[in-house]
């Protein structure tokens, strides 16, 4: 119903009973592609996991099971049912590492006080914020929120539009304790009947951009495109974005099978080791070269040239040379294996494919 009729945001949560179940179940059998819906879902409030003894799992495990019931690979959005876990910093970095390995697109957070709201979109880490809105609720029309938000570029939902049931509800059928708003209730019902409602909106007068939309039919294409490939060969293990996707700096993309060119990681991290070994053994070989020859030497001069004989000292005086010229040769090794290790590791990791803009995937 909701889909034939343009929309195409979902918001469910843990919390709301069977919901994603049922969104799961829908999107498994509707032919629809993934990039046309934006599906955000929310972690279990920690009293609710308490109740239901889910403590014991992490966030991520908490999103992997969402997204079983949802039948999708990641979500458009992951939200902190209350703000309470937004001021544990062991909480945030996890939230975030989600978003790192591409299991969510946004993280955010949904809150109850406006105290709150502004410590979220303050925050600088925070993608999108849902709240509290609706003709009777505008406590965040008092403050810079909607400012700090816009500037921040924090994503804003508005939350219990009609306060949960409330502006619909008959005057007859509204709670005791609710009484008082009985009166505004009467009042949107009167506006309602009359066959037109005129209202006006008043703003103080700023100077500014004026903002000029013109309709036009052709083909749209991108002020600025950059092709995102990959320096070393390989098979790709997995695609984590999709045609027409928004992608932040840094933001992984895909991933190649990594299994060859960690062997040569490994295989490289064993050949520096044999040649530090190496370098090590053509140092102890240079000292007793050197020993040998520093004595020979020394019984030549004292005997007056007697002993030991000419050729003698040569060999020795050649074996300390060609001693010195292999500790160089070995030195030398282990610089190329070194280089050849930080080559591999270059390669291993261009096999995670980042992007290297924010913008779109057009292709």
């Amino acid at each position: 119903y909701a889909y034939n009729r343009g929309i195409r945001t979902f918001d469910t949560a843990r919390a709301y009973g069977d919901s994603e179940e049922v969104l799961g179940r829908y999107l498994d059998q509707a032919n629809i592609k993934r990039s046309e819906l934006t599906i955000i879902s929310k972690f279990m409030p920690k009293t609710l996991r308490v109740e239901q003894n889910l403590n014991q799992l992490n966030i991520k495990e908490h999103l992997e099971q969402s997204l079983v019931r949802l039948n999708l690979d990641y979500l458009d959005g992951y939200l902190l049912h209350t703000p309470e876990e937004f001021y544990e910093k062991e909480m945030m970095n996890d939230l975030m590492k989600l978003k790192e390995e591409g299991l969510v697109r946004k993280i955010g957070v949904s809150i109850y006080e406006m105290n709150h709201a502004l410590d979220v979109v303050k925050s600088g880490i925070i993608d999108a914020i849902q709240v509290p809105y609706n003709i009777l609720d505008q406590r965040v029309d008092d403050s810079e929120f909607f400012e700090i938000a816009k500037r921040n570029s924090v994503t804003v939902f508005a939350r219990s539009p009609f306060l949960q049931g409330l502006l619909t509800m008959a005057a007859d059928e509204i709670p005791k304790h609710l009484s008082e708003v009985k009166i505004y209730i009467n009042q949107l019902n009167d506006l309602s009947k009359k066959e037109e409602v005129i209202s006006y909106n008043t703003k103080k007068v700023t100077q500014g951009d004026l903002s000029v939309i013109v309709s036009a039919t052709g083909t749209i294409n991108p002020t600025n495109s950059v092709e995102i490939g990959v320096e070393v060969s390989g098979t790709i293990k997995e695609i984590y974005v999709d045609f027409n996707d928004e992608v932040e700096v840094g933001q992984l993309l895909a991933t190649l099978d990594t299994r060859k060119l960690q062997s040569e990681v490994d295989g490289q991290t064993a050949a520096l080791a044999i040649a530090n070994a190496n370098a090590k053994e053509s140092e102890v070989n240079l000292k007793n070269k050197k020993m040998l020859y520093d004595r020979t030497l020394k019984m030549y001069n004292s005997s007056g040239g007697k002993y030991p004989s000419v050729n003698e000292l040569d060999s020795t005086k050649f074996a300390y040379e060609g001693a010195k010229s292999s500790l160089e040769a070995s030195k030398a090794k282990v610089v190329q294996s070194s280089f050849n290790l930080n080559t591999a590791k270059q390669n291993l990791d261009k096999a995670y494919v980042r992007s290297s803009i924010k913008g779109i995937v057009l292709n």
